[in-house]
């Protein structure tokens, strides 16, 4: 659990650190369940899924790659299937298969005289189908969630540190009195966040990754995620006005209701007092009412569809949407930023009728469900606990 302890921290230079005022009162009391050694303090940090968690890993899974068998369904290991197949010299039998219409790769199986033993010792994972597909074969290509090396399910802490990062950036831009200059679509976001987050070193003018003050905030990737506690759900849009609009896609997630374990770090040597526990949680929870208000309020549940979310409620992952990782609405105001997303999305989604955006009042003009056991979950929205 506390990994990060146990690993030979590399003592980090001082020297020229920003002396600016805190962002944050600081407050570096220990709580229950924090561990602290010298200036690093470490966390539990759980999630609790409030909908479907998707990270996907960049891969897509053929509709003729996987076995529906019920309502599980199971991966099937490559390497080890093509490996039987040349041994059974049924590689031409296999390329006919993919070729043809049949998507049902238990009855390929069958018609070569794999016994269940067999077939068994082909399966890489297993785990809930829902409603997702069925035996009269509603089959679609399936996103997978991201694996390590021994092919279990995990959330990278990467993902976990990207959402706190959003809601930090959220509460430094509601504090920042400034005047703001217009954002610069043409630009990546390092640009516009390193004017509140490259506070270290003030001494070097260029903006460097050197300078950001979240190298004093570290996630671990997360305990392992088991198999019975994933699914599978198609992806669906819902509109402004709660109508639903099914997607011949699908995506392996982690299912509502699911703990999620992780490791939080804050090395106040670099932080000193800006990021705290309790600064962070309240960064989540104004981040949270800022995003039901400015977003989600425009949104008609729909039917059948559960959105009931805690005030310490992280997004994160595939579908949860542009605006729980992106700033533009605070940044520049709900007024401009509308007009500047509705053309960003014009120019990226030029089917998708985002010009009629301003006259709905919210860019973009979809929320992202996922049907799970016929009933609607958002993506992304995860409880969080730091303790």
């Amino acid at each position: 659990m506390y990994a990060a302890l146990s690993r030979g921290f590399v003592h980090r230079c001082r020297i020229g650190q920003s002396p600016r005022l805190p962002l944050f009162q600081a407050d570096v009391s220990g709580g229950e369940g924090m561990i602290e050694s010298g200036t690093l303090q470490c966390f539990d940090l759980t999630l609790t899924t409030q909908g479907l968690l998707h990270i996907g890993d960049g891969k897509v899974i053929p509709k003729k790659f996987y076995m529906l068998n019920g309502n599980t369904i199971s991966y099937i290991d490559e390497e080890r299937l093509f490996a039987l197949l040349l041994r059974r010299n049924q590689l031409e039998r296999f390329e006919a298969y993919c070729l043809g219409a049949d998507t049902d790769l238990g009855r390929f199986f069958k018609s070569i005289a794999l016994s269940p033993a067999e077939q068994h010792a082909l399966v890489r994972c297993t785990f809930r189908s829902a409603d997702a597909l069925d035996e009269n074969h509603s089959c679609k290509e399936i996103r997978p969630f991201i694996r390590n090396t021994a092919n279990q399910v995990y959330v990278p802490g990467s993902s976990i540190k990207g959402a706190l990062r959003t809601a930090l950036l959220f509460s430094m831009i509601q504090q920042d009195g400034s005047k703001k200059a217009p954002l610069d679509w043409q630009k990546p976001r390092g640009a516009f966040e390193a004017r509140y987050l490259h506070q270290l070193y003030p001494q070097i003018e260029r903006d460097t990754p050197q300078k950001d003050l979240l190298r004093g905030l570290s996630v671990s990737d997360s305990q392992v995620i088991a198999d019975s506690a994933m699914c599978l759900s198609c992806k669906c849009d819902a509109s402004v006005s709660g109508a639903v609009r099914k997607l011949p896609l699908c995506r392996e997630c982690i299912a509502p209701g699911q703990l999620i374990h992780t490791t939080l770090t804050l090395d106040q040597s670099i932080l000193r007092g800006r990021i705290t526990k309790e600064s962070l949680l309240r960064a989540i929870q104004t981040f949270a009412a800022y995003h039901q208000k400015t977003y989600a309020e425009h949104f008609t549940v729909p039917d059948h569809a559960h959105y009931q979310l805690a005030a310490s409620t992280l997004f994160l992952g595939g579908g949860a949407g542009f605006f729980s990782k992106t700033l533009s609405y605070p940044y520049e105001g709900k007024q401009l930023a509308l007009q500047h997303v509705s053309a960003f999305m014009c120019k990226s989604f030029r089917a998708h009728h985002h010009e009629k955006d301003p006259a709905l009042g919210i860019s973009p003009h979809t929320m992202k469900y996922g049907l799970y056991h016929q009933e609607l979950f958002p993506f992304g929205p995860c409880k969080v606990d730091i303790l």
